[in-house]
């Protein structure tokens, strides 16, 4: 019984060891802001890429994007078309900063709530909805606006 027992033991502690080291579908579809931790829904529409040294790298917000930017100010950065959800230069999109409907709606993305776009003038006639707020041009004019 004492030999069954301490097999028993023995065969426990080595799952429990392998089945960590095993990543499940949960752990493998759940990507995070690698700057403040945030998970990075599917479904977001304000995502930014920084690209360097040919790495691709996603933030949840414009404020780690800018964090990262800061850093390597070498990289490529780009941010998701929030019309067509691809991915655009950061420094040609227009954006719709200090709006409260877009804060309303994003509400659970990570301020400051912008939405860039790459043609302002189709994105005025697409988001009426959001009267208030401002459009700025490229990615280091709404930076400064924002600050």
């Amino acid at each position: 019984m004492k030999i069954f027992t301490s097999q028993l033991l023995l065969f426990a502690f080595f799952f429990s060891l392998f089945s960590f080291a095993i990543p499940t579908q949960e752990r493998i579809s759940i990507l995070r802001c690698p700057i403040c931790g945030t998970e990075i829904k599917p479904t977001s529409k304000t995502v930014f890429m920084g690209e360097n040294d040919g790495e691709k790298v996603k933030f949840c917000s414009f404020a780690c994007a800018s964090k990262f930017h800061k850093r390597h100010l070498t990289s490529n950065l780009y941010v998701m078309d929030y019309l067509t959800g691809e991915f655009i230069p950061a420094n040609t999109a227009s954006y719709l900063i200090k709006s409260s409907k877009v804060a309303a709606l994003l509400k659970e993305e990570m301020p400051p709530y912008v939405i860039a776009v790459k043609d302002k003038s189709v994105a005025k006639d697409q988001l009426k909805q959001f009267d208030d707020g401002e459009y700025v041009d490229g990615y280091l004019n709404a930076k400064q606006s924002l600050e």
